[in-house]
């Protein structure tokens, strides 16, 4: 049997914004930073968050076991 995800750490054309990170834009409204240094970093906190979710994930497939090996022993990343 093979498994097969799609793991998507957000819609780049939604609304949501990241409060909790300090930025009240979408990302697609902070992808318009415009080189304002301020509007820069509020990019980077939200992609910097959106990148530890997959971090967040790998780290709970390696603690899955899945018979003898961790999930993530058993899964091809591309």
């Amino acid at each position: 049997m093979t498994r097969v995800i799609s793991f998507i750490t957000g819609i780049d054309q939604a609304s949501r914004t990241h409060p909790g990170r300090g930025v009240n834009k979408s990302w697609h409204g902070a992808s318009h930073h415009g080189n304002v240094p301020t509007s820069i970093m509020g990019f980077h906190e939200i992609n910097t968050y959106r990148l530890s979710q997959m971090a967040y994930f790998l780290e709970r497939m390696q603690n899955t076991m899945d018979g003898d090996a961790s999930l993530l022993g058993k899964t091809e990343i591309v």
